[in-house]
């Protein structure tokens, strides 16, 4: 959407000054799988979400104008967001001394945790998320042939969740979506409220990178933001 808070900030209000919408892409929301998973956290079954792991690894990885976590980070930060359905309050950065990864611990306003770990150089490209709640794990893997597994707690084998397997690419789903809603005026998947969050943890994320990895109070960051839009 933007790469720092103060241009998010400046299309929310612009939009409002003009009456105009504003369309979020985050494809990763497109996904039957993770539509399921999201279904799962919604209806129950996880139980309470207490911790989310993140894993993203990129062949073509980032580049100077758009570093590993900018160029890698936005979908995992928006769905785990969406998942504990709450802010990130605070978050530390981390870089593992190999150079091309980067790692972030996210803490939601619920308590909750999420740990973000990004691979910029890697054979392949992937992404796994795993979402641990207080009757089960889910575990999404994008390379995988069924892509959802559901654990229950204690352990024994995953049960697969079978999702839909409409032929419609995440992508074409997206674009699909966005014609509709400019069609029929609903409202749109991302809200811009959400996508400026997303905004405001990945500057947060690169502030805790510059200062040493020092944890950054997200939400006293967008307050202050906010203050000025």
């Amino acid at each position: 959407m933007a790469m720092s808070l103060p241009d998010a900030l400046a299309i929310r209000a612009m939009s409002s000054a003009t009456s105009r919408r504003v369309m979020v892409g985050l494809i990763l929301h497109h996904h039957t799988a993770v539509q399921a998973l999201e279904r799962l956290v919604r209806t129950g079954a996880l139980g309470s979400i207490q911790h989310i792991e993140a894993e993203r690894a990129s062949a073509r990885g980032g580049c100077a104008l758009h570093p590993v976590w900018w160029s890698l980070g936005p979908h995992d930060i928006s769905l785990a967001m969406s998942l504990a359905c709450a802010r990130v309050d605070r978050i530390a950065a981390s870089r593992i001394s190999d150079g091309d990864r980067e790692s972030i611990t996210a803490r939601f306003q619920t308590g909750d945790t999420t740990q973000v770990d990004l691979r910029a150089s890697s054979r392949a490209s992937g992404r796994r998320m795993t979402v641990h709640g207080s009757l089960g794990t889910a575990v999404f893997e994008s390379e995988r042939s069924e892509p959802l597994v559901l654990y229950e707690r204690g352990g024994g084998a995953g049960h697969v969740i079978h999702c839909d397997r409409a032929p419609t690419e995440p992508l074409l789903a997206q674009v699909q979506h966005f014609v509709g809603r400019v069609r029929d005026g609903g409202p749109f998947a991302i809200a811009l409220d959400h996508a400026i969050d997303v905004v405001a943890v990945l500057e947060a994320g690169q502030k805790s990178f510059q200062n040493g990895m020092e944890p950054v109070a997200v939400s006293q960051w967008r307050a202050t933001a906010d203050r000025h839009y």
